[in-house]
C-alpha cells in the first residue's frame, strides 16, 4: 500500500525526473495513487518530451514518473542515452541502441524503483509499469529483469519480484544483456512498427528466453511452400501464412485447394490457428511485417481473391493474383508480386535460395 506520492525531490539529486501526479478523483481525495507508470524516453532524447507525453495521458488512478536518460550524448550532439558507451551500428552508421546498460540498470533498479518507489513511497513492485521507448524499452526490459532475480546478488536489496508490466515501444531486450537464470513473470508486450529491423523475429525469441509472457504487437505474413516441387506435373502447393513473429507453432494458412480434380477447380480452404509444420511442408519465405490492422486488412484482401476455376491457373497462380492485391494496398514490399512471378514452377529449393535469409527452413 503506498504511503505517498512521489514527488521530484525524493529521486537522487544527479537524476532528472519529473512527475506527473494523477487527474484528480473523488474516491482518491488525498491518498496517494495506486499506480507508478515510469517512462523511459529512446536514444538522445530528454525527460522533457516524454514528459509531454505523460502530461497529454494523464491516466487516472497513475502518477507518472519520467527518468532522463543517465548519461548525456557526447560531441554536442544533444540528449541523453541509457548506455554504458557509445557505440555506432556498423551496418547503418547510426548510434546503436544496444551498448551495454549495466550501469543504468543498476541505477534505475537500486535508487528509482527499490530506493525511492518502494522504500520511500510505499510502493510494490506489482503496482509499477514501465514503458520505454528504443533504447529506453531496452532499459525498461533490463530492470525488469533485474528485479525478479532472486540469489547472492539481489540479498538485501529490497523487494523481488515482478512488476505490474513492461511495454517496449521498438525494443526487444537487449543483446548485450545476460539470459541466465529462469524466466522472468512480468508481462511484456513489444511494439514495432512495420518492417522493423530491431524487433525481428530473432529479437523476439531472445525476449522470449528471458520472460514467460511476452506479447508481440506484430505478425509475419509469409508463402509457405509445401512439398519438393521438382516436376513440372507435380508443382509445390503454396499458401499464405500470418504467424507471430518467433512462433513456429502455430498460424493462420491461407490457401487455396483442388475440390475438382477433373475440371481443375479450386476453392479457398484457409486454416486458422493450425500447425505451421507438418509432414509435406518444406519452408516459408517472409515477404512483410503487418500490424494488427495490416494483417486484418490483409486477410480481408486475400480472401477475396477469386480461387481458380478457368481448369488452368493452380494454386501458385492464385498466390501471385493476391499478391498484386496486396501489393495495390501497399501491404507487401513493391516488387513483391513479381517476384514471387519468377518463382511459378520452379522447385522449392530454388525458391529458397532465392529469398535468402528470408527463408525458413522446416
Amino acid at each position: 500500500m503506498p504511503t505517498k506520492n512521489p514527488t521530484p525531490s525524493d529521486f537522487p539529486s544527479d537524476l532528472t525526473v519529473t512527475v506527473t501526479p494523477a487527474p484528480p478523483s473523488p474516491s482518491q481525495s488525498t491518498s496517494p495513487a495506486p499506480n507508478i507508470l515510469l517512462l523511459l524516453h529512446g536514444l538522445g532524447d530528454t525527460a522533457a518530451s516524454f514528459t509531454k507525453f505523460a502530461e497529454a495521458i494523464r491516466l487516472p488512478e497513475t502518477t507518472i514518473v519520467t527518468v532522463q536518460g543517465t548519461a548525456p550524448l557526447p560531441f554536442d550532439l544533444g540528449g541523453s542515452h541509457w548506455g554504458d558507451d557509445v557505440s555506432f551500428d556498423s551496418a547503418t552508421g547510426a548510434l546503436d541502441m544496444d551498448a551495454g546498460l549495466t550501469r543504468s540498470t543498476k541505477k534505475l533498479v537500486s535508487e528509482v524503483v527499490r530506493g525511492t518507489l518502494v522504500q520511500k513511497c510505499g510502493y510494490a513492485l506489482r503496482e509499477i509499469m514501465v514503458l520505454g521507448f528504443g533504447q529506453g524499452g531496452m532499459a525498461a526490459l533490463a530492470i525488469a529483469r533485474e528485479l525478479g532475480l532472486r540469489g547472492n546478488s539481489n540479498l538485501g536489496s529490497g523487494e523481488v519480484g515482478t512488476l505490474s508490466g513492461v511495454i517496449s515501444i521498438g525494443a526487444p531486450y537487449p543483446l548485450s544483456g545476460s539470459r541466465v537464470g529462469d524466466k522472468n513473470r512480468t508481462p511484456v508486450l513489444l511494439v514495432a512498427g512495420r518492417d522493423s529491423v530491431a524487433v525481428s523475429d530473432e529479437a523476439v525469441r531472445r525476449t522470449k528466453q528471458v520472460f514467460e509472457f511476452v506479447e508481440n504487437m506484430a505478425y509475419n505474413l509469409s508463402i509457405e511452400v509445401f512439398g519438393p516441387g521438382d516436376s513440372p506435373t507435380h508443382r509445390s502447393h503454396w499458401g499464405f501464412m500470418i504467424n507471430k513473429p518467433g512462433n513456429l507453432e502455430f498460424g493462420d494458412l491461407l490457401q487455396v485447394e483442388v475440390i475438382d480434380a477433373d475440371r481443375l477447380w479450386y476453392g479457398f480452404a484457409p486454416r486458422y490457428a493450425t500447425k505451421i509444420i507438418d509432414k509435406a511442408a518444406v519452408g516459408m519465405c517472409k515477404i512483410a511485417d503487418l500490424t494488427s490492422q495490416q494483417r486484418h486488412d490483409a486477410i480481408k484482401v486475400i480472401e477475396k481473391e477469386p480461387a481458380p476455376r478457368d481448369s488452368i491457373g493452380r494454386c501458385q497462380d492464385w498466390t501471385f493474383d493476391a499478391l498484386l492485391s496486396l501489393e495495390i494496398e501497399e501491404l507487401v514490399p513493391p516488387g513483391t508480386s513479381e517476384f514471387w512471378k519468377g518463382m511459378i514452377g520452379r522447385p522449392a529449393r530454388e525458391v529458397a535460395a532465392a529469398c535468402g535469409t528470408k527463408w525458413t527452413a522446416f
